[in-house]
C-alpha cells in the first residue's frame, strides 16, 4: 500500500512538472493536462516502457521546444518506438529527433508536417544505421555536423541520410565524417582559381554554366547523380593524378567525403 501511494505521488509530481513545461493551459486540473495524463497511461500500458519513462520522454520533447500538439499527435509514441529500435535512451532519442526537426523543417510547418517528418526521419535513421557500421546516435551526430550545409545545398533528407550512412564508416569518427561532407558540399562550387581550373580540366566546370553539379536553374543535381558525375570525371586517371585533382578541388578537409 505504501509503495502504491508513493508511485501515485511520483506520477502526479511528474505530471505537474510536465504541465509546467507545457505552459499556459496545462496547469494541474486542466483538460489539457488531463489529456496528456490519459496518453501517458495508455502508452505505458501499450508499449514496453513504464509510465514514468513515458513522462520523461514527453518532458525531453517539450523542453526541446516541440509543440505540445505535435507531441500529442504522434511524436511521443514515435519517439518511444524509435528509442527502442535504435537502442538509445529515451532522452537521447528525443533530443536527436528534435535537432533533426529543427534543422530540416521550416519553423512554420504544420503539426501534420512536423509529425510526419519525425516519423519518417526516425525510420530512415534506423534503416541507414542498420546498413552501416554506425549506431543511430553516431549517424545522427554525423548528420547534425553537416545538416545546415546539406539543407542549404537543397539535399533531400532521404538522400542525406543515405549518403551519411554510406560514407561515415570511412572516417575515424562521425563528427569527422560530418565535417568532411559539409566542406565537400561547399567545394562543389569552386572558390579558388586552382579549383576552378581543375574542375574545368575534368569537365566539371564550364564558363557558360559554371559547376556541373548544379542544373541550369542553379539547383543541386542530387547526390546520386553528383557521385556518378565525379566518378566518371576521375576515371582513366592515374592514382597520382586522381589525388592531385581531388586535393585541388576539395582540399584536405573535404577530400575524404569526395573519395567515399
Amino acid at each position: 500500500l505504501v509503495d502504491s501511494v508513493k508511485v501515485a505521488g511520483d506520477f502526479q509530481s511528474k505530471m505537474n512538472e510536465v504541465g509546467a513545461a507545457l505552459g499556459k493551459g496545462f496547469e494541474p486540473g486542466t483538460a489539457g493536462l488531463n489529456e496528456f495524463k490519459d496518453l501517458f497511461i495508455s502508452l505505458g500500458k501499450e508499449l514496453p516502457v513504464s509510465t514514468a519513462e513515458v513522462q520523461d520522454a514527453a518532458l525531453a520533447l517539450v523542453k526541446g521546444g516541440l509543440d505540445p500538439a505535435v507531441v500529442k499527435a504522434g511524436a511521443l509514441r514515435d519517439s518511444l518506438n524509435f528509442a527502442a529500435a535504435a537502442g538509445m535512451g529515451l532522452a537521447d532519442a528525443a533530443e536527436l529527433t528534435i535537432k533533426q526537426l529543427g534543422t530540416f523543417v521550416p519553423i512554420g510547418a504544420s503539426v501534420t508536417e512536423q509529425t510526419e517528418f519525425m516519423a519518417n526521419a526516425q525510420n530512415l535513421l534506423v534503416k541507414a544505421a542498420g546498413a552501416s557500421t554506425l549506431d543511430v546516435k553516431e549517424l545522427g551526430n554525423a548528420m547534425l555536423a553537416a545538416g545546415g550545409q546539406a539543407r542549404a545545398a537543397g539535399l533531400d533528407y532521404s538522400e542525406f541520410v543515405t549518403t551519411m550512412g554510406l560514407i561515415s564508416p570511412s572516417f575515424g569518427s562521425a563528427a569527422e565524417a560530418g565535417t568532411s561532407f559539409k566542406n565537400f558540399l561547399t567545394r562543389l562550387v569552386p572558390a579558388t582559381r586552382p579549383a576552378k581550373d581543375a574542375m574545368y580540366d575534368l569537365g566539371l566546370y564550364t564558363k557558360e554554366a559554371g559547376s556541373v553539379f548544379f542544373d541550369a536553374s542553379g539547383q543541386f543535381i542530387g547526390m546520386e547523380k553528383a557521385s556518378e558525375t565525379l566518378k566518371v570525371a576521375l576515371s582513366g586517371l592515374s592514382d597520382q593524378e586522381r589525388i592531385h585533382y581531388l586535393q585541388t578541388i576539395f582540399g584536405n578537409d573535404a577530400m575524404g567525403a569526395a573519395t567515399a
